[in-house]
């Protein structure tokens, strides 16, 4: 799992002008833009594409990860 995160911040570096500071531990990165609105854009995109990446069960059946729906109000 960690490995597919780690390939999702890097594949979308580039897409959003930004680099890799380091990676203190595995899954853990200090990142770096050019501008804020790079950034911003990023974080949004990558929490975004978590959503698609392919879980193994296990972790799917764990009480964190169960679906939640919340109603308008």
């Amino acid at each position: 799992m960690v490995t597919q995160w780690c390939d999702l911040v890097r594949r979308l570096l580039e897409r959003f002008h930004g680099y890799e500071c380091k990676e203190p531990e595995r899954g853990k990165f200090t990142l770096a833009f050019a501008c804020f609105k790079e950034a911003l854009a990023f974080a949004v995109t990558a929490q975004n594409d978590l959503m698609y990446l392919d879980y193994p069960d296990i972790l799917l059946a764990t009480e964190e990860c169960q679906e939640v729906r919340r109603l308008a109000q």
